[in-house]
């Protein structure tokens, strides 16, 4: 076999792995959310958010890292997805998205490294009300490091609903750490100026830093002591 037909059988051979892995994914996706409520978030790592807000590689293990050395334990929240980014980034807390679709494999690393998945929406009062604050209890979580509103190829369910990230950012914001704490929201369906004017005012408040990327809007507000408890409108 020459040295083309190698690398061509290797690579074909690497491609029919990819498909079976691919196949065997799309199995374990509930039928009745196949083309509903699941999108590509689903299953990404936290390495695949980075270039969606504008962030160098590494960058979010780097502030991981730096959280654990100053406080010890590192919680995260993932909303619209499920586990994978918090268990990839090593860190315990709770993702939520309309289904789980976690593997028996995942749910048994879930389990050991504090991290849990809330099949609700977050769009409903009762979740930010009743269920966000006992399963923060039972993993023993006061504040979130770092939080992620994944709506990326959501952009078709959350158009049309009015001021949708604005609610989630002002539901959210309580649960920030208040020492440095993290939000990475992509926004889908905003209009530009109003969330152009809503950052200016955001980084008018003391204690808060809003980082606005262009033309994609993916906005970056980190807390810091001295920022208030609810978030300007």
């Amino acid at each position: 076999m020459s040295e083309t037909q190698s690398e061509t059988f290797l690579t074909v051979r690497h491609q029919r792995k990819e498909n079976k892995k691919a196949a065997k994914q799309e199995r374990e996706v509930p039928q009745k959310i196949k083309g509903k409520f699941l999108w590509g978030v689903y299953k990404s790592e936290h390495s695949a958010y980075e270039p969606r807000h504008h962030l160098r590689h590494g960058f979010l293990k780097d502030f991981v890292e730096e959280r654990k050395k100053r406080f010890g334990k590192v919680f995260g929240l993932d909303l619209m997805s499920d586990t994978a980014a918090l268990r990839s980034l090593g860190i315990g807390g709770i993702a939520v998205g309309l289904a789980d679709v976690r593997t028996k494999d995942e749910i048994s690393k879930d389990t050991a490294g504090s991290r849990a998945m809330v099949s609700e929406d977050v769009l409903s009062p009762l979740f930010w009300k009743e269920t966000l604050p006992e399963v923060k209890k039972r993993l023993g979580i006061t504040f979130f490091d770092v939080i992620f509103v994944s709506s990326y190829g959501a952009g078709e369910k959350l158009t049309g609903i009015s001021g949708v990230h604005h609610r989630l950012a002002s539901d959210l914001w309580p649960h920030v750490h208040p020492d440095g704490g993290k939000v990475f929201i992509e926004y889908v369906g905003t209009n530009r100026d109003d969330l152009t004017s809503w950052v200016d005012r955001l980084n008018a408040t003391e204690g808060i830093v809003a980082v606005l990327n262009q033309p994609d809007q993916s906005l970056c507000v980190t807390r810091s002591l001295g920022a208030p408890e609810k978030l300007p409108h």
